[in-house]
């Protein structure tokens, strides 16, 4: 992906946010320390992010990332039918 290539990255759930953090990042055309410098972060900081996949870092960081990214970001939130996201334990009636 070259900069510049992309202006719509699609997003179907949120687990697919740390790849479309960094897609958008190599999309801008932003090193990782230009995103660092963006966050006043040390470049090494965002590697280990993009390297664990931003795997322990916050939410709130995430947004921070995003924002910084100039990223407009929407998600529609579905909730699953009674028969089929159910995970309540009824045996305790």
């Amino acid at each position: 992906m070259k900069a510049q290539q992309v202006s719509t990255l699609e997003l179907h759930s949120l687990s697919e946010l740390p790849d479309l953090l960094i897609k958008a990042r190599i999309a801008r055309g932003y090193t990782q320390a230009d995103l660092a410098k963006r966050l006043r972060l040390k470049h090494q900081q965002i590697q280990r992010y993009e390297a664990t996949r931003y795997r322990s870092v916050s939410f709130a960081r995430l947004l921070d990332i995003a924002r910084s990214l100039d990223l407009d970001l929407h998600e529609t939130i579905r909730l699953s039918s009674e028969e089929h996201g159910s995970r309540a334990d009824t045996s305790h009636d």
